[in-house]
């Protein structure tokens, strides 16, 4: 191995400089996205919270904001398990060598394949149309 070539560390300003974008526009760009992002979400909840339009109450916004801490109680945990289990998953996949292997890792790919829309209909099936 060659010592004189190594791997160049690319920071932003690096980049923003070899690419030979303008700072205004490189900020620009940047503010568009950020916005374009930000406020669609920010408009859904507004929306949710809102009643036609009205002033919203207190009693809605405490039941929406309880219903956020029920969602982010359930899904952070579910996000860590699921990562920890993946990390695990793909090292193991990457590092060993044993039998079965080329299931597994087919098996892990598995979850791509399966489009989100199988998982509704397939509670629809378990649970009726009316729930």
């Amino acid at each position: 191995m060659d010592k004189t070539r190594r791997s160049k560390t690319i920071n932003l300003k690096t980049l923003r400089e070899s690419a030979g974008v303008p700072t205004l526009l490189y900020h620009f760009l940047v503010i568009l996205i950020i916005y374009g992002t930000i406020t669609p979400v920010l408009m859904v909840i507004m929306y949710g919270i809102g009643s036609d339009g009205n002033q919203t109450n207190t009693y809605y916004i405490s039941r929406a904001l309880s219903y956020l801490k029920n969602s982010l109680m359930l899904s952070l945990p579910v996000t860590l398990i699921a990562t920890c289990f993946a990390t695990i998953l793909s090292i193991t996949l990457w590092r060993l060598d044993f039998k079965g292997r080329q299931f597994s890792r087919i098996m892990a790919f598995a979850p791509l394949l399966n489009p989100p829309f199988v998982g509704s209909i397939s509670f629809i099936m378990l649970f009726g149309k009316r729930g």
